[in-house]
This record gives structure tokens, sequence and C-alpha cells, in this order.
């Protein structure tokens, strides 16, 4: 997130067109989040835009509890503090040409860990 919401200045071939004047403007680039959704859901790029898309192995260091995502809000936003827990992930074994997908889910209830693979 801190690479996704950082400011960017935009400039030489990324200036943007300016609406009044009609040239291109040096500028600056940044996000924040003007709403927070009840359930997130995270989409992580698994494979490289490389020549032979390569599956990218890098570790992802998510917390079971308490991600906070306050620091990315909008300056303007009043909502309650954007706290998320995880309660599930997808995760894909194989390459890019095949492969099989398997679960963990958090059960509401009991907070235990299930995983859920239909090749078993």
């Amino acid at each position: 997130m801190k690479f996704f919401t950082k400011k960017e200045v935009l400039d030489g071939d990324e200036r943007p067109t300016c609406s009044k004047c009609k040239s291109r403007q040096r500028s600056t680039k940044i996000f924040s989040i003007q709403k927070f959704p009840r359930c997130l859901v995270i989409h992580l790029k698994r494979f490289s835009q490389e020549r032979y898309r390569a599956k990218i192995s890098s570790l992802v260091d998510y917390p079971v509890e308490g991600l906070d995502l306050a620091p990315y809000a909008a300056d303007s936003y009043t909502g309650p503090r954007p706290e998320y827990n995880l309660f599930a992930v997808s995760c894909h074994a194989g390459s890019t040409h095949c492969g099989h997908y398997t679960a963990f889910c958090k059960h509401p209830v009991s907070g235990k860990w299930n995983e859920y693979n239909d090749s078993r």
C-alpha cells in the first residue's frame, strides 16, 4: 500500500494536459481511499509480465488481525477506523499453464482455520 499511495511526480511523457490552458503540465499524483468497504478483498498479481510470464514467488506478510488502513485514508474521511481481520486465503499451486487452487477459511464461530482442497 505504501508504494501504491505514495506521491508521484508526472513529468516528461507522463505529463497530463491541463483542461484550462490545454498544455501539458508537470504535476503530482497521489492516491487515497475515500470510502472503505465492509469486507476488503485484496487480489495480488501472481504472474510477471515478462516474456515467459513466470510465477511471482514473493512472500506476502499480512496480519491475521488488525490490518489498519487509516494511514491511507483521504484527509476528508470521517468514518470508523478502517481495520480488517483476515478470514480467508486462496492459494494457487502450479504454473501459468496449469495449476490447482486451494483455500483456507476461518470459521466465524469457532475461529478454527479449515483447508479446502478438492483434490483430496
